[in-house]
């Protein structure tokens, strides 16, 4: 199956005499329908702002008003699974983007992290923690 976005590229890459029809605006129409049916909207949190890979937030649900994490994972299997440096999130509506990255953040997150059961500590996640250590640092805080 050829990627969508090429074939938009291909069907509006014509000449300057080109006449667009009803036929064109039909393909175009299909190609819509394409996007539609292929792709699926990034999970949101309770403001209504998408959520990405690497994006920190903070929890507003009463029990988890004191959870602070960041995103590792996004996974769609019907719904959505965001696997977090605190867990895995089914619910994102329980969450809001939270304020900018710091080490005092990385450092209260780390003591969080040690602090639950070994089988939830992955090893990817600890590189989570570097690679936002070298950000920052790389920014020059």
């Amino acid at each position: 199956m050829a990627k969508i976005s090429g074939e938009i590229h291909k069907w509006c890459a014509f000449n300057e005499d080109t006449f667009i029809d009803n036929d064109d605006c039909d393909e175009l129409r299909a190609l819509i329908d394409r996007i539609d049916a292929e792709t699926v909207e990034l999970p949101r949190d309770k403001d209504g702002v998408p959520i990405h890979v690497g994006d920190m937030l903070r929890g507003c649900d009463a029990v988890l008003v004191d959870v602070f994490t960041t995103v590792v994972e996004l996974r769609f299997n019907g719904r959505w699974e965001i696997e977090t440096t605190f867990g895995c999130i089914t619910e994102p509506r329980l969450f809001v983007h939270d304020s900018p990255d710091s080490l005092e953040r990385i450092a209260d997150e780390l003591d969080a992290w040690y602090a639950r059961p070994a089988s939830y500590k992955e090893h990817k996640e600890f590189h989570t923690f570097a690679d936002r250590i070298r950000k920052l640092a790389k920014e020059g805080e």
